[in-house]
């Protein structure tokens, strides 16, 4: 099951980011879809750009 941090806001309070971590075998867009939080839109788009099963856990940061 993928685990993430809690979002955080940059000095500025202009970004948001957090840490993902997201197991082998799993999309990226399936992960994110499991931790929540993501729009359709968003998720549509990982699928496009990331469309293969992870080859080994992945840890990320993300920014919104």
């Amino acid at each position: 099951m993928p685990h993430a941090t809690e979002w955080q806001d940059d000095a500025k309070g202009q970004r948001r980011a957090r840490v993902i971590s997201i197991p082998a075998g799993m999309t990226l867009e399936s992960g994110l879809r499991a931790l929540g939080s993501f729009s359709e839109r968003e998720l549509a788009r990982t699928a496009e750009l990331h469309p293969e099963p992870l080859n080994t856990e992945t840890m990320l940061m993300l920014q919104r």
